[in-house]
């Protein structure tokens, strides 16, 4: 996701007269990535339906494979702005389809007493996903920028979106292979001893002040 934010942002500032990009201002480029809002916002509401149908499992792959998609259809076709911005939608789609599954599995998988912790791992997670993507973004551009030249060549960003892709391709099929095997609560926690009852006491039945014993004493 922050890859492509990153890719998206900086080819649509390049100027025309490096034979690619738009040249548009920062407020153009903003909303160019405004689809990405709306496309998360509808895939919260349809990852909801279809876990309900389908269940997580199958939906957090689903949101994997989208973006895999839109991330090949951006290194092939991006000659128009239009076409960055249906990438954006598709791209807020996909991760968004995977966030809303994602603490869902992870209240599954994990004890009660560590759904906290493992929900600040994933958010951790997340932001070192961000530095990771944006500087492998700017190692490709980087290495396909011409000796003392500022502008990269209009092949980094196709190997830069494969590359993504790539990612992106591989989190489905991870998401896919590992078994959805559900730890129970139950199982997390030790499991209880039984104790037989303890042997009631028999108490002296009282009446009118009046001790009565049990004659089978």
């Amino acid at each position: 996701m922050f890859g492509v934010l990153s890719l998206v942002n900086l080819y649509t500032q390049v100027p025309s007269g490096s034979g690619y990009g738009f040249d548009l201002s920062l407020t153009a480029t903003g909303l160019v990535l405004l689809p990405i809002s709306l496309g998360s916002l509808t895939a919260n509401r349809t990852a909801s339906a279809l876990v309900s149908r389908f269940g997580p499992y199958k939906v957090l792959p689903v949101g994997s494979l989208v973006v895999t998609a839109d991330l090949l259809m951006l290194a092939l076709w991006r000659d128009h702005v239009a076409v960055l911005a249906l990438g954006a939608f598709l791209l807020g789609a996909g991760v968004g389809a995977a966030y809303a599954v994602m603490p869902l599995l992870i209240v599954r998988h994990v004890p009660p007493s560590e759904t906290s912790s493992a929900t600040s791992f994933n958010q951790v997670l997340r932001t070192v996903g961000g530095s990771v993507g944006s500087a492998a973004v700017s190692a490709v551009l980087l290495a396909h920028t011409p000796a003392g030249g500022n502008v990269p060549e209009g092949s980094a960003y196709t190997t830069a979106l494969l590359v993504t892709a790539g990612a992106a391709f591989l989190g489905f099929v991870v998401a896919v292979v590992l078994p959805p095997g559900r730890r129970s609560a139950a199982a997390a926690v030790e499991p209880a001893v039984t104790r037989r009852p303890a042997r009631q006491a028999r108490t002296p039945e009282v009446t009118s002040g009046i001790v009565r014993r049990d004659p089978r004493r």
